[in-house]
């Protein structure tokens, strides 16, 4: 994982007891959603400050974006689908049902859109995350 996306999480307290609780067995869906919500904002920080510390003026080539995008956007992806999974697994094993969590695969293509839109703008056009 990203050194620095690994230590905004670990500093985010909503993050960290969310994690704690469905390590713990006792995460529900929504300390997921939760959890996937705050480790997306920490993700959009991240790759916003590199983006512009790296394009001050805004105008940023596709492959850039991408170098800079993917792997947080894959980090992010394998640790919120980990947690759902083992958010779900528990249900299915309290339930009794014998099942378990289907983890999702990364959508490649819901990347190159967003690789794509923010090639497209400048800072001054604002991001939207």
């Amino acid at each position: 994982m990203d050194i620095e996306l690994k230590n905004a999480i670990k500093a985010n307290n909503a993050i960290s007891a969310a994690e704690k609780k469905i390590r713990g067995g006792k995460g529900t869906l929504k300390d997921s959603r939760n959890l996937a919500s705050q480790v997306g904002k920490e993700a959009a920080k991240i790759v916003e400050r590199r983006l512009k510390e790296a394009y001050p003026s805004g105008q940023i080539p596709e492959a850039e974006v991408r170098r800079i995008l993917s792997p947080i956007l894959k980090d992010n992806h394998a640790f919120i689908a980990e947690m759902t999974a083992m958010v779900i697994d528990e249900m299915y094993r309290e339930a009794e049902i014998g099942m378990k969590a289907v983890r999702s695969e990364y959508d490649k293509n819901h990347e190159n859109e967003m690789v794509t839109e923010i090639s497209r703008r400048s800072f001054e056009d604002g991001f939207t995350w």
